[in-house]
């Protein structure tokens, strides 16, 4: 019997050291790295632990070239608080899709129903940490958690690095981490117009766009007392559901509809 509780205390206190020594990072590097899609930001950062900050941009950014600056040791203690708190190496090495309500189900056919979106020529950020024992690297191309997407901002906010990446995000837009199936809700997008196809064979429309979920937009469905084209090019509150249609573009039904401003995106130019 002794010899068991003395078993069960070991185990406790390895926990408890186990759980201290997870929590308590010794980050030597935060780096972030902007891929780009297409005409999108692409540069490289490095913040070191001495509060040294070294930035690359490469194209489609306010500043190219080399910059180098510093940070104090309460802001680079800011991004090891964050890194813990999202429990970053505990996140998977990519995100890619943004499952839409429930995971992806068979249907009675035998095919997959389109329960996620996915885009090509995504912005990508990849967030890597360095501590005294290992290296992560966590690749944002759609769908991150909060987190991570917190924390990107967290990078660029403690190092001023704006000025030379220029504004990536539009911080009056929520970073959405659902987006729910036939519940009301309200959502802050930017709504925009189309129109493609050739010849007799157009077809033109509104999309609800996601300015800081890369990816994410729907055709929207709307009330014929609504009047669309004098929001087009503004950011708006849509309220309303989300609906699934079967081999096409998810659609947002609009019960209402107020503008919060028009859509200055940022050029570098």
């Amino acid at each position: 019997m002794e010899t068991i509780i003395r078993r069960l205390i070991a185990a406790i206190l390895l926990c408890f050291c186990s759980a201290a020594s997870a929590t308590n990072l010794t980050v030597k590097e935060v780096r972030l790295h902007g891929i780009g899609g297409y005409s999108q930001n692409r540069f490289t950062m490095a913040i070191r632990n001495d509060g040294t900050v070294q930035y690359t941009g490469v194209s489609f950014v306010a500043v190219e070239g080399k910059q180098q600056s510093r940070i104090s040791p309460d802001d680079f203690e800011k991004l090891t608080n964050k890194i813990e708190r999202i429990h970053f190496f505990r996140l998977e090495d990519r995100y890619d899709t943004y499952p839409l309500d429930k995971p992806t189900e068979a249907t009675s056919t035998g095919e997959a129903t389109a329960e996620r979106t996915i885009v090509t020529d995504q912005r990508t950020e990849i967030v890597t940490v360095v501590t005294s024992g290992r290296t992560k690297s966590v690749e944002d191309y759609m769908g991150a958690p909060k987190g991570l997407f917190e924390l990107e901002q967290l990078i660029l906010d403690v190092t001023h690095a704006r000025t030379w990446t220029g504004d990536m995000y539009d911080r009056d837009v929520p970073y959405y981490e659902s987006f729910p199936l036939n519940r009301k809700v309200t959502f802050r997008a930017l709504l925009e117009s189309y129109r493609k196809g050739v010849g007799s064979r157009r077809i033109a429309g509104y999309l609800l766009m996601f300015i800081n979920n890369k990816g994410v937009e729907f055709n929207l469905e709307v009330p014929r007392n609504i009047d669309l084209s004098k929001f087009d090019g503004f950011v708006v509150d849509a309220t309303g559901y989300t609906k699934r249609v079967p081999k096409a573009q998810d659609a947002f039904v609009l019960n209402d509809i107020r503008s919060v401003r028009r859509y200055v995106p940022y050029t570098t130019n």
